[in-house]
């Protein structure tokens, strides 16, 4: 069943909106979810992209500020932003890119985890998993490790 009201898709929209920033494909998925039609969806978010009610650079930022205090890694960052409909463009624009900042990164989400005294082969491999599963490229990882 297709629900043909513009104002209550509107209405959603901007309920979701109100909560926290959103890319124009999230809202979209969540939309579809709730049955209205792609037509009603498409006017709708046209109509809140021309009053700045959805922006996908604030909704990168807010998303990136978030990720960052998180303690991800540059890689996962990406990944979802991908993930979630923002242009390459834009995450280039918004993802700081700045090594000895993914550096700093690292060394704050290593500082929390708990390292055993024991290194061995088998432990060393598994910190470098950790990390690289917390969205850190290899060669951070290697410089880091390396201190």
């Amino acid at each position: 069943m297709f629900l043909n009201d513009l104002n209550t898709v509107k209405a959603v929209a901007l309920r979701l909106l109100a909560r926290r920033e959103h890319s124009r494909v999230e809202l979209t998925h969540k939309l579809l979810k709730k049955a209205f039609s792609v037509d009603l969806i498409e006017t709708v978010l046209d109509q809140c992209v021309e009053k700045d009610w959805q922006s996908d650079l604030r909704f990168s930022e807010s998303y990136v500020r978030t990720c960052i205090a998180r303690g991800d890694g540059m890689l996962k960052i990406q990944m979802r932003l991908r993930d979630k409909g923002v242009s390459q463009a834009m995450i280039q624009q918004v993802v700081p890119m700045n090594p000895d900042f993914w550096q700093m990164q690292l060394t704050n989400k290593w500082s929390k985890k708990r390292v055993s005294a024991k290194i061995d082969i088998k432990a060393h491999a598994r910190n470098i998993r950790f990390l690289q599963s917390r969205g850190f490229t290899f060669e951070q990882i290697q410089v880091f490790m390396s201190l």
